[in-house]
């Protein structure tokens, strides 16, 4: 072999070996290529979780579909819902604060990951409430359990 096919098969493998970094990870504990959550446990009970939200237990609520965190499909007959904070299984009454609606959900996945929003709701828990045609609501949230 001579010296530039040497140099040429060096550089190769070197280029390919670049390509085998781990992905950069994102805040929030999350990274790119690989669904890994991290939920960090806390004495503080739910109920003080919510309260110490900005702006008390009142927040913006949009929406979505999909797979949650815990690996339930979020969809239909599914009245569940995502926080950033609160221990997956706490019941939480939301109620839209628009026309007085309310719904009990249950919280099986983390986010929403847009600023200024509280909770995300499953697509039949935002139709309960009546705020699927406007997409997002100012709400209200208590935790019930």
């Amino acid at each position: 072999m001579g010296t530039l096919a040497r140099a040429v098969a060096v550089f190769i493998v070197v280029g390919l070996a670049g390509c085998s970094a781990p992905p950069t990870p994102y805040r929030a504990g999350y990274t790119q290529h690989h669904r890994s959550y991290e939920t960090v446990r806390t004495s503080v009970p739910a109920r003080e979780q919510v309260a110490s939200l900005g702006g008390g237990s009142r927040g913006l609520a949009s929406f979505y579909s999909g797979r949650a965190a815990t690996g339930e499909k979020v969809g239909s007959n599914a009245l569940t819902a995502a926080h950033r904070t609160l221990p997956f299984g706490t019941r939480v009454r939301v109620t839209n604060l628009k026309n007085g609606q309310s719904v009990t959900v249950r919280i099986n996945d983390r986010g929403p990951f847009i600023r200024n929003r509280s909770i995300d709701l499953s697509d039949d828990a935002a139709g309960a409430i009546g705020m699927k045609g406007a997409g997002i609501a100012p709400v209200r949230m208590e935790v019930i359990r």
